[in-house]
């Protein structure tokens, strides 16, 4: 029923995890700048320069893999009873959604060195669009007309967050002259992100009819930390002069990106996927989905709040944000978008 108080708990307890993966858009942003700082000094003495985009890579994955190294050792100490006759059965069930998400991470990771914060919130909440469309094809069924205008409106709100389509003119949008430049490989590489992110929602709804969800978590964190040692150990072989120990090693023993790491591993990856897959299993994929909507309206807050504060604090050059009128009508067409398609239809789900 709507009024268990348990479901209202789940509903409570998923937009802190909104809240708390909204701290983590600036944080990375911050962490990438750091990572980019230490590289630019060991590579300045090189005689080559390492491939820009082999060297966002390697450091994203490096990031991945010192975050949830930190995270599964955080979450042995403060919820060791996760780990407590666990089955290889719901190891490898956690771990397909460790891979799901991987995969989505360090695509977004990598985006974010080339787009604003509150812009990667807004395009990675298209996966809650994506989330009822990928139900929809596991499903066989045709689309309800609000996932279809869900689906419209959301486009048009990243048509305008990307600068396809101006403010202005007739109706009072315009297609830009430019159209197709101004979609850089940042929002390319997050809404690709976000697909795969709606992947891991559907199969955390799919493995919790089988199991505990929140014992999903641990075979989560330790997919996630294989692949991102896998790919930065791949990428250091692919090219060498991506960064050697000399950057690895400094970041190591980095104290501003020490600390960001830890508190991005504390609160937003133990704490928040813990109680996300915790929780979820106690409202539908559409009514999870549609709480998720918050992500980019906290991430948005957060961007005008903590880069100025962080870079005060370590030294750092990334100012705050200040979001324009294209943040504000995009992200809100985003945002509607989203809701519209995952309107509860009031059928058991």
């Amino acid at each position: 029923m709507n009024s268990d108080p348990l479901r209202r708990r789940a509903i409570a307890a998923l937009v802190i995890v909104n809240l708390l993966w909204g701290i983590s858009f600036p944080a990375m942003k911050a962490t990438n700048l750091i990572m980019e700082r230490h590289q630019a000094s060991a590579t300045s003495t090189e005689p080559t320069v390492p491939s820009h985009a082999v060297a966002k890579v390697v450091a994203a994955s490096f990031f991945m893999t010192v975050r949830f190294a930190a995270a599964l050792v955080l979450l042995g100490l403060l919820v060791p009873r996760l780990f407590v006759g666990l089955t290889a059965e719901q190891w490898l069930m956690g771990a397909w959604t460790g891979l799901a998400f991987s995969a989505g991470f360090l695509l977004q990771i990598v985006g974010l060195n080339y787009i604003p914060a509150s812009r990667s919130g807004f395009l990675t909440s298209l996966a809650v669009v994506f989330t009822p469309l990928l139900g929809i094809v596991f499903d066989r069924r045709a689309p309800r007309l609000p996932v279809a205008g869900g689906a419209v409106l959301a486009l048009l709100g990243t048509a305008v967050l990307t600068g396809v389509l101006e403010l202005g003119g007739p109706g009072g949008l315009r297609l830009a002259q430019d159209a197709f430049a101004r979609v850089g490989p940042g929002d390319w590489l997050t809404t690709l992100a976000a697909f795969i992110f709606a992947i891991q929602i559907v199969l955390i709804d799919r493995f919790s009819r089988r199991m505990p969800a929140g014992r999903l978590t641990p075979g989560m964190f330790a997919a996630t930390l294989a692949v991102g040692g896998a790919a930065f150990l791949a990428g250091q072989v692919w090219q060498p002069s991506s960064g050697g120990l000399a950057v690895w090693s400094g970041l190591l023993m980095d104290a501003p990106f020490l600390l960001l790491v830890l508190l991005m591993s504390l609160l937003c990856t133990v704490l928040a996927f813990h109680w996300m897959n915790k929780y979820q299993a106690h409202v539908s994929p559409a009514h999870a989905a549609l709480i998720y909507t918050l992500e980019p309206i906290f991430a948005t807050a957060w961007a005008m709040l903590l880069p100025g504060l962080i870079s005060r604090l370590i030294d750092l050059s990334y100012p705050s944000e200040r979001p324009g009128l294209e943040l504000v009508v995009g992200g809100l067409l985003v945002v509607a978008g989203n809701a519209l398609a995952l309107w509860p239809t009031g059928r058991p789900s």
